[in-house]
């Protein structure tokens, strides 16, 4: 199974599926309090690709207002309660699958993830519900940059 998402896929998702996506990637990007450049072109990489059905100017409003959004959590349960509410939001299973391995690859550069990193990680992995084979499936993906 491929962990990128097609045209059809991305066309078929709603505004606030998208945005949910977006959110998704950027709390990955977010984990330990600074950008890494490195994660920044690996999310332009991933984005670019994608047939959001958008402007570039509102796609780079929407992860502005997301990057902002987190940044601004000041407590773990705000952080709880969005990724609770992104769960809520993509709901299809494959979607969700894809959204992660997407949140992985931003975040993967082959070095060992920081503590932060592996909590965001595991924390949309459990409100995903992806079970363990499906989750070393995705890891083998990922390392394997497919």
């Amino acid at each position: 199974m491929s962990y990128t998402f097609t045209p059809d896929e991305m066309n078929s998702l709603s505004d606030a599926q998208k945005d949910a996506l977006i959110d998704t990637v950027i709390s990955g990007l977010c984990a330990d309090g600074a950008l890494k450049s490195e994660e920044v072109a690996r999310l332009d990489d991933e984005f670019i690709h994608l047939a959001w059905g958008r402007t570039k100017e509102a796609m780079e409003a929407a992860i502005r207002a997301s990057y902002e959004k987190i940044r601004a959590f000041t407590e773990p349960k705000q952080a709880v309660e969005m990724i609770k509410h992104v769960a809520a939001t993509l709901t299809d299973q494959t979607v969700r699958e894809k959204a992660f391995a997407m949140l992985a690859r931003v975040m993967y550069d082959g070095q060992q993830m920081s503590v932060n990193e592996q909590t965001v990680l595991t924390a949309f992995c459990v409100a995903f519900q992806i079970q363990l084979p499906r989750l070393k499936e995705i890891g083998e993906a990922v390392k394997s940059g497919r």
